[in-house]
């Protein structure tokens, strides 16, 4: 990797940080020991599937008694896409 491009890449943690060091489960963060940014993030597999799981059931339940099944199938997919 090119010094260029590893300068661009910390540049980038930079403004990352700067964006989302007061947000949880997603962003940079800064460590002291290691002396240099490292990007996380809290989402898993598991937790995108238990999400998908608990969105299906409150949609299944607001939608019970509609009739068309595409107007469940559209609202689920926008809603997955907030989350």
């Amino acid at each position: 990797m090119s010094h260029r491009r590893k300068s661009e890449d910390k540049r980038r943690l930079k403004r990352l940080y700067e964006e989302t060091k007061f947000r949880y489960g997603v962003g940079v963060w800064y460590s002291d020991k290691k002396d240099r940014f490292i990007r996380y993030s809290c989402h898993t597999a598991w937790l995108k599937k238990y999400c998908s799981k608990i969105t299906r059931k409150r949609m299944k339940t607001i939608f019970e008694n509609s009739k068309s099944k595409a107007e469940y199938r559209k609202i689920f997919d926008y809603w997955h896409a907030l989350l």
